[in-house]
């Protein structure tokens, strides 16, 4: 996508197939680091819902998605949009985790993503009902360097400050 004042944003598509770092025919528009910004970027407590592959009922909870950029950034829109999208298939959770993970970090080459997935399952089978799972996955330095993880991880466990209004007024 090219903008008024010329390319501050690109579309990266992803080409559907049955490769795991891929998300069908979804867009994610990304823009340039100009700032040269090296730091985690943290979009948390994305809401979202899925069919479970086992059992067919849905599961459903929050995501933490975290990556390291290095010339593109994404909008906090986006990554929710990654997630609904790749939340439509069904897949068991672990699956779902690693799936958001990997495309987030092949289609902005960050040099690492992570994602946290809480979720409440409905299936029977489990006997566990109000359970929660957490699941992760990470790739590049959110998984090799200690105290990358360590951060990433500590922030997804903050609670936020920000009051929120689904409304769109704080």
């Amino acid at each position: 996508m090219i903008g008024a004042a010329g390319d501050t944003a690109t579309a990266v598509e992803l080409e559907a197939s049955a490769d795991p770092e891929t998300a069908g025919d979804l867009d994610l528009v990304t823009f340039p680091n100009d700032g040269s910004y090296d730091e985690l970027v943290l979009v948390r407590d994305i809401a979202f819902e899925a069919p479970c592959d086992n059992d067919g009922l849905p599961y459903h909870g929050v995501v933490h998605v975290a990556y390291a950029p290095v010339r593109r950034v994404v909008g906090a829109s986006e990554v929710a949009r990654l997630v609904e999208h790749v939340a439509a298939d069904a897949s068991t959770q672990e699956e779902l985790t690693v799936r958001i993970a990997t495309v987030l970090s092949a289609a902005m080459s960050a040099r690492g993503a992570g994602v946290v997935v809480e979720a409440e399952h409905w299936g029977l089978r489990s006997g566990v009902r109000g359970a929660l799972t957490v699941t992760t996955a990470s790739t590049g330095c959110l998984r090799d360097d200690p105290a990358v993880r360590a951060e990433f991880l500590a922030a997804t466990r903050h609670p936020s400050r920000v009051a929120v209004s689904r409304s769109g007024s704080a």
